[in-house]
């Protein structure tokens, strides 16, 4: 009776508490509808190469592998053509050689263009080796005819066969030597990393923000949780300190926390897993203290809709889970435009394409409008998290 009591107690909580119930069943009706959607996509993406001057028989290649192929009028500044139209690859040809640019941020894309380029190879070879063949063939032929016209002449001859010295006909001609053209000469490059870099290399500076941004996250929201639950914000609220010193001091003294935990994180990358960094560490140090703040903000922000840590750990799936997915780890471009859209308000997007343009692709300038649009989101959310203090507050 005592079990069935215990057991009736606990219903009727969860039955009252409309946050876990959304949890056990909203949630992962979402969640599994947001993987459904973007997994549905079985296709890896078209892969884009810039060519210029190729062989038509490579064209015709490419055009056979799917490759989406984009003439430019210029073999300059790769980088920048690779980054204005969006390119996977640049192959040039001038007179025998084939040079050959993958940017090597996509291993789909890559396989694709080593793939068409393969294939080019092949049909070439045994393009050739067939023009032997037929080579050998003809020539074969003129001997057989060679031999008959020699036996006619023999016959004919008869008698003076012992006597009279024949010259055969020479086979052995110079000029009916078989031609065959050298290999074309394929030389690779790769525009970021090199020929051992692997996927995991691509996905690194995605670990990094999403590390970053998830501990900074709960750290920060539970934190907050329990100077509520414990009544130390309540006793804060009863004094005259107005609501955006309380939200201010809480980042104050989260983000020192958070950027001694970001600088290490870092460091330990760089330094002791020996992952590789094209560009400014400085700058890669600073655009993962940026995302930590949003993190910071956003775990503030979240902590407020719930009454224990059990129901903060709830949020996680709903929060961080979204985030992971629409991080990159997963090409956004392949994904439904409804999806796409809905990746402009994930804060680990920004941030960890941040990362990836420093890592891997040396870049700088070029992170500005991602840093713009994180400091927008950071004082977003702190307008809202001292907006809805004001809940809290009795007097």
């Amino acid at each position: 009776m005592k079990i069935l009591t215990i057991a009736q107690r606990i219903i009727t909580q969860i039955i009252r508490d409309k946050r876990t119930l959304m949890l056990l069943f909203i949630a992962p009706i979402m969640l599994l509808t947001l993987l459904h959607y973007i997994f549905q996509t079985v296709d890896e993406g078209e892969a884009r190469v810039g060519i210029y001057h190729i062989p038509e028989g490579l064209n015709r290649q490419l055009i056979e592998n799917d490759v989406e192929r984009v003439k430019i009028s210029s073999t300059k500044n790769l980088k920048n053509t690779i980054e204005d139209k969006k390119l996977d690859g640049i192959i040039i040809s001038n007179k025998k050689n084939i040079e050959v640019y993958y940017t090597n941020l996509d291993p789909n894309k890559n396989i694709k263009l080593k793939s068409a380029i393969q294939g080019y190879k092949n049909k070439t070879k045994f393009s050739k080796s067939q023009i032997v063949i037929d080579n050998m063939q003809q020539k074969f032929e003129d001997l057989n005819q060679q031999m008959d016209k020699l036996k006619d002449q023999l016959k004919k001859l008869g008698p003076l066969l012992d006597r009279v010295g024949i010259d055969l006909p020479d086979t052995n001609n110079k000029d009916k030597q078989i031609d065959v053209n050298e290999d074309v000469l394929f030389k690779t490059h790769y525009i970021y990393g090199d020929k051992n870099s692997n996927y995991f290399d691509m996905i690194n500076p995605v670990l990094i923000a999403f590390f970053i941004f998830f501990f900074t996250f709960l750290i920060s929201g539970i934190t907050l949780l329990k100077e509520r639950t414990t009544g130390t914000l309540n006793k804060l609220l009863s004094t005259p300190i107005k609501r955006y010193e309380i939200i201010i001091g809480y980042m104050l003294g989260f983000s020192l926390f958070g950027t001694i935990q970001t600088v290490m994180l870092v460091l330990y990358a760089v330094y002791v897993l020996k992952m590789e960094v094209a560009g400014s560490i400085w700058l890669l140090i600073i655009s993962n203290i940026i995302l930590a703040f949003v993190a910071l903000s956003l775990g503030l922000f979240i902590s407020t809709f719930a009454k224990s840590e059990f129901q903060m750990i709830q949020f996680i799936p709903l929060i961080i889970v979204p985030q992971l997915l629409f991080s990159g780890i997963i090409p956004i471009e392949n994904m439904h435009k409804p999806l796409q859209i809905i990746s402009y308000i994930m804060p680990l997007k920004f941030g960890a394409d941040n990362l990836s343009r420093i890592m891997l692709k040396g870049q700088s300038i070029e992170i500005i409008p991602n840093i713009i649009v994180l400091i927008f989101m950071y004082i977003f959310l702190m307008i809202l998290n001292i907006t809805l203090l004001k809940r809290y507050r009795n007097i």
